[in-house]
């Protein structure tokens, strides 16, 4: 839980970079004790971070292991959080300057 806090604390200062590296160090924490719940978390702030440094195929990755541990753990939130974020990195990997739900042709 530690590590999650640090990351927390570092992404709110801006320094995501460190944050990246915290979060990554909490998803192996939670891993390695089998906590799903708290593992989707770690992934969900690991992607935001990573979405922020312009590592967006890393972000997408993130936000599918998210989801997927979120639905498997139950946690509903983290979940529907994920897949909201999913698809900006799809308008981000399609070209969306335009905007969320512009780059395929108007709102979802």
């Amino acid at each position: 839980m530690a590590q999650f806090n640090l990351g927390v604390l570092l992404e709110r200062t801006g320094r995501c970079d460190e944050a990246i590296t915290a979060y990554q160090a909490a998803d192996h924490l939670y891993r390695r004790i089998s906590d799903q719940h708290h593992r989707a978390m770690a992934l969900l702030q690991l992607a935001a971070c990573l979405r922020t440094a312009g590592r967006h195929d890393e972000a997408a990755t993130a936000h599918r292991r998210a989801e997927i541990l979120a639905h498997v753990s139950g946690n509903g939130l983290v979940e529907a959080l994920a897949r909201g974020a999913m698809s900006l990195d799809e308008d981000t990997q399609d070209g969306g300057a335009e905007g969320p739900g512009k780059a395929r042709g108007g709102p979802r």
